[in-house]
């Protein structure tokens, strides 16, 4: 049976976590997910584009069960 290791940052919008994130994964050689990035790279003409970059343009998060 094959192992997975995963690491999870939380912290505070600004807090570092991409930085470590990407650092960690060079040096240790697992991908690099950012939830931040996936978000802000959704078309602004989607349906979901819409509903996400309406929260970011008022600097609030997204809804839990959306997430």
């Amino acid at each position: 049976m094959e192992k997975y290791r995963a690491l999870v940052l939380f912290g505070a919008p600004g807090s570092g976590k991409g930085t470590q994130g990407k650092f960690l994964s060079k040096v240790t050689n697992h991908l690099h997910i950012s939830s931040g990035e996936i978000l802000r790279d959704l078309p602004r003409d989607s349906e979901l584009g819409k509903l996400f970059h309406g929260y970011m343009d008022k600097g609030e998060l997204g809804p839990d069960d959306m997430m």
